[in-house]
């Protein structure tokens, strides 16, 4: 004699397995988007969720919240400029399992000429220090490598006081790189009007 009772229950116990399958799937699907869509060079925009002595923490949409360095929103009077519930945009300069670390530029003391090409390509901020300075423009040290930024490329509004950047460090642009990392133009300009049209919204 078929039992239908017994039919009903392994019907029920398929469909349960199967969508437990389903979500499964979906939860390592969702993991592996998480791990891969955010790649280093990749510019993202999230809100301030809290403030540490060392880290800023930012939720950017993702499992973990990304964690900016708090030096890097250092106000002139010894604070910091942003707050919790405030929209930053940086970029991703690492990202594991574990942590999702942003920064608005890079730099460091040294680097692959490849780094140099995936910020050019990337259009990813470099941070460089004015080693020298002369009537065409300012050289400049980044992660190790010399590189020019012409004097036209320095402010919005012409300036021919270059003496005045010796020895600072400042934020460039990668303009472009010739000669296999030997020629490298850098570029203030972009970085000055993206500032001036952020204050513009303010």
């Amino acid at each position: 004699m078929h039992d239908k009772n017994h039919d009903t229950f392994f019907d029920e116990n398929t469909q349960e397995e199967q969508a437990s399958n389903q979500l499964l799937s979906m939860i390592n699907g969702y993991e592996k988007k998480i791990r891969t869509d955010i790649k280093a060079g990749t510019k993202v925009t999230g809100t301030v969720s809290r403030i540490g002595s060392e880290f800023i923490f930012v939720d950017i949409g993702s499992r973990n919240e990304a964690m900016i360095k708090v030096l890097e929103f250092a106000s002139e009077e010894g604070g910091v400029s942003v707050k919790p519930g405030d929209k930053i945009s940086a970029f991703v300069e690492s990202n594991n399992s574990d942590e999702i670390m942003l920064s608005k530029s890079i730099g460091g003391s040294s680097a692959p000429v490849q780094d140099l090409f995936d910020a050019l390509n990337n259009k990813i901020p470099v941070q460089g220090k004015v080693t020298g300075v002369s009537t065409s423009g300012l050289n400049v040290k980044i992660m190790g490598h010399k590189a020019f930024c012409p004097i036209s490329q320095i402010e919005i509004k012409f300036t021919d006081d270059v003496n005045t950047y010796l020895g600072k460090n400042l934020d460039f642009m990668i303009s472009r790189i010739t000669e296999g990392g030997r020629n490298i133009v850098l570029s203030r300009i972009p970085l000055l009007e993206q500032n001036y049209d952020a204050k513009l919204d303010e």
